[in-house]
């Protein structure tokens, strides 16, 4: 999934503004009230929809839950905590990308899993390199009996 723009998009226009009427707020206190009462499946959809800033939780009822992360060649920008704008101008039928290292806070959901997957592509690529370097490729020769 991904959200794509609809029609040229001009460099410092708008693309997301809260709103408190779909979008939700919630502190710390409030958040984890919250998802301790929800069962995996209601949870695992809250945090798809929530991002973390400046400790406080956005939950978002809108398209731009639909925003993906690219750390390079990102088109968006939070410039505060309500809106986001283009940061150079997007065609009509392009992606809409952020760069989420930029926009959350450390500690938020999608950070988190992103750092489990860079630290289990590390960890393949250390065995991978491990193995390619290996004097016998075939580990199953090296096991005991």
């Amino acid at each position: 999934m991904g959200l794509f723009a609809a029609k040229p998009i001009a460099k410092g226009e708008v693309i997301w503004k809260y709103d408190p009427l779909i979008d939700q707020i919630y502190t710390k206190s409030k958040f984890k009230k919250l998802i301790d009462s929800l069962d995996p499946v209601v949870l695992k959809q809250l945090l798809s929809a929530t991002y973390k800033r400046n400790e406080t939780y956005f939950y978002l009822a809108d398209n731009a839950r639909f925003i993906n992360h690219l750390e390079i060649g990102y088109n968006i920008f939070l410039i505060d905590d309500y809106t986001e704008v283009a940061i150079q101008d997007i065609g009509e039928g392009e992606e809409i990308l952020e760069n989420y290292y930029l926009s959350y806070d450390d500690d938020d959901f999608f950070m988190l899993e992103m750092k489990k997957i860079d630290i289990m592509n590390i960890l393949l690529l250390n065995c991978r390199k491990k193995r390619a370097h290996a004097p016998d490729k075939n580990i199953f020769t090296q096991l005991p009996n």
